[in-house]
């Protein structure tokens, strides 16, 4: 199923969902009630169903699929000052582990802006050591 089949689908669903949910629409309403919720359902396929995605791509498809659903959850909060996060763990550790990512990259920022170049490189030589013992760690 290509990319573009499954926006039709997910839009389709969305669609039926919006007609079907037994409240008064306003016909002007409907397309954006049907846009959000297909987004929705695309979010939720794409953190439980699974990608088409090769490995090789899957951490950086996976972020970026994490990202929409992050910033679908800042757009809830702005909206309404209240969000319903998933229940599913697994999704709520890759939900933590990129707003922890993006945090980081924040506070780095404004870190490199401060650091002297023998700073950095020393702080660069610490993580590779570091790297090198968790693999001997873990051989």
């Amino acid at each position: 199923m290509t990319r573009t089949d499954q926006d039709i689908l997910f839009t389709a669903l969305a669609f039926v969902a919006v007609l079907t949910n037994g409240q008064a629409i306003k016909p002007h309403e409907a397309p954006e009630k049907t846009r959000e919720l297909a987004r929705q359902i695309n979010d939720f396929c794409a953190l439980h169903v699974g990608s088409p995605t090769p490995d090789v791509l899957a951490d950086e498809a996976d972020a970026v699929i994490v990202d929409q659903l992050i910033e679908r959850h800042v757009q809830e909060l702005r909206a309404n000052e209240a969000t319903i996060l998933p229940e599913n763990r697994n999704t709520l550790i890759r939900l933590h582990d990129r707003l922890q990512i993006r945090n980081v990259r924040r506070i780095n920022r404004v870190l490199y802006t401060e650091l002297s170049d023998d700073k950095l490189a020393d702080f660069v030589l610490s993580y590779l050591d570091e790297e090198i013992e968790a693999a001997e760690a873990t051989a």
